[in-house]
């Protein structure tokens, strides 16, 4: 199958934007959207910060939109902070899903639970677990008191009709491993509940001599197969958002030879550098694509007027293109 005949057109501005979303909890940034329908409300669950992009204060932000292109941020934002979670530092990562049989939201995250500097303040060791967190509004939520899983980078999580949950999700082969590889391999995983988490021996997809990166997985299934995106650093200082397609979501083919969905390569926009943490679903005959953008600047200016950088820019937005096919869904072979 050949997901590339969808023909892509990206939104001219960002969704929403830490500089002019105007709310103070997330001036520096604002990234990393989980979108979802409930009853044709969309919602979407994100990310934000107003401290340095390397700290660990990071809020989780509720939007509301009645087409999926126009959002209104929650006037109670953020709807949780760090405090809210008894082991971890931050919330990241979300990915929601409304249980129907339950009537209840539940949410799978990433939050940090230990890191170590370098004399020179460079990072040297990350661990990041899987928190899980259950409501009955999606504004409100209760955190399991424990990680779920102790390897975790962006969860993807899907409820099987036999009542059982499948994930996709980046984490470290082994305890041995290095604390990086957790950017390089992304695992399938299978739990009866939710909670107990049992992982794939083997990764699904993997770093290898064209993407030095794998990480942040988004699973879209249709009849026609399964289709993974998912994050990759490449040449040029770019992260971009790559695909591999599957036919029953476990044996998956990488697709390297050329990006998904390419960063802007724009110096005026938010996604000039990067295009991240994709979260892909279909409306009629049209495909959304949400994503978080960085843009070309290093520097970015912290709420109490200083200036300061990051090499590799800050997550500043959130962005949508919209896809249509420009083959029938037969062609696909």
């Amino acid at each position: 199958m050949n997901w590339q005949n969808i023909s892509w057109e990206r939104s001219g501005d960002p969704l929403l934007h830490a500089h002019t979303h105007g709310q103070g909890w997330a001036e520096v940034m604002l990234y990393t959207p989980h979108v979802i329908r409930v009853d044709g409300d969309w919602k979407m669950w994100y990310i934000g910060s107003s401290g340095e992009s390397r700290g660990s204060d990071f809020d989780l932000g509720f939007a509301r939109s009645p087409d999926g292109l126009n959002w209104q941020p929650h006037s109670g934002n953020p709807i949780a902070t760090p405090r809210d979670i008894p082991w971890g530092a931050g919330w990241q990562t979300p990915c929601v899903l409304f249980d129907e049989q339950e009537g209840v939201y539940k949410m799978w995250f990433a939050s940090r639970t230990m890191i170590k500097h370098d004399a020179s303040g460079g990072c040297v060791a990350l661990e990041t677990a899987l928190g899980y967190a259950q409501s009955d509004d999606g504004l409100s939520w209760s955190v399991h008191p424990e990680p779920v899983y102790d390897s975790a980078r962006r969860p993807w999580v899907t409820k099987q009709p036999d009542g059982t949950y499948r994930m996709w999700m980046g984490s470290r082969p082994s305890t041995e491993s290095k604390w990086d590889d957790i950017y390089r391999n992304i695992y399938e995983f299978r739990s009866p509940d939710g909670i107990d988490w049992k992982r794939s021996e083997a990764p699904s997809v993997t770093a290898d001599e064209t993407v030095r990166s794998c990480v942040y997985p988004c699973v879209y299934q249709e009849s026609r197969g399964f289709l993974m995106l998912y994050g990759c650093h490449v040449d040029g200082g770019r992260f971009e958002i790559f695909h591999a397609t599957s036919d029953d979501g476990s044996e998956w083919i990488t697709h390297h030879e050329e990006p998904f969905f390419a960063a802007s390569g724009d110096v005026d926009r938010f996604d000039g550098r990067y295009t991240s943490t994709p979260c892909m679903i279909k409306d009629g005959d049209r495909y959304l694509l949400y994503y978080s953008g960085r843009p070309m600047q290093n520097e970015y200016r912290l709420p109490d007027g200083s200036l300061v950088a990051d090499s590799a820019g800050v997550y500043c937005g959130i962005g949508v293109a919209v896809g249509k096919e420009t083959h029938a869904a037969s062609d696909f072979g």
